[in-house]
């Protein structure tokens, strides 16, 4: 019964063009759930910046939100680490280095 589930949250972070690693990661996720979590009482799911729901303010202060009430993070990179943020305020040099 899913009361009876512990959900636990997993923030994917990534720069722009790893959608299908993402969409891969997701996948996992979910066929461990139905294979051998959810017969365990446990539930993962999955997060990423495009879950964050639009608000006023700025949008990476929405997703680091998401990612602080997370439990686990994973941090996929590949050839890039990611765009400048819209607004240039702050030490980051791109979105995934402010998430990590």
């Amino acid at each position: 019964m899913a009361e009876d589930l512990r959900c636990y949250r997993i923030f994917i972070a990534s720069p722009d063009g790893l959608q299908a690693e993402r969409e891969a990661f997701r996948a996992a996720v979910q066929s461990y759930n139905d294979s051998e979590a959810i017969p365990r009482g446990v539930l993962f799911r999955a997060l990423g910046w495009e879950d964050a729901l639009g608000g006023i303010g700025r949008p990476q202060r929405l997703i680091n939100e998401d990612i602080r009430a997370c439990d686990f993070f994973v941090l996929l990179l590949c050839d890039r680490w990611g765009s400048p943020p819209t607004r240039g305020d702050g030490p980051y040099g791109s979105g995934t280095e402010e998430e990590y």
